[in-house]
């Protein structure tokens, strides 16, 4: 999937309200975002909601314990 398909999916998604996908193999994929601190990639850890709509997702990285907030174009399906 390129990056401009995905992240129109992921834009999708938090538009629904969704946090995990189901790609074509029937996989479910979730959102990840690097952090900005080390790389490493980390899972959501709580949002915040206008409606159904995902107005703010926040990631947690497993490594450094750091909380951040992402943009759509930072987020990923893994």
């Amino acid at each position: 999937m390129n990056v401009s398909t995905e992240v129109d999916h992921i834009r999708c998604m938090l538009d629904e309200g969704r946090l995990v996908r189901e790609d074509e193999a029937g996989h479910q994929r979730e959102l990840r975002s690097p952090c900005p601190a080390d790389g490493t990639g980390a899972p959501v850890y709580r949002v915040s909601r206008s409606g159904q709509r995902l107005i703010e997702v926040v990631f947690r990285c497993p490594s450094c314990a750091r909380d951040f907030p992402a943009p759509p174009e930072r987020m990923h399906l893994v």
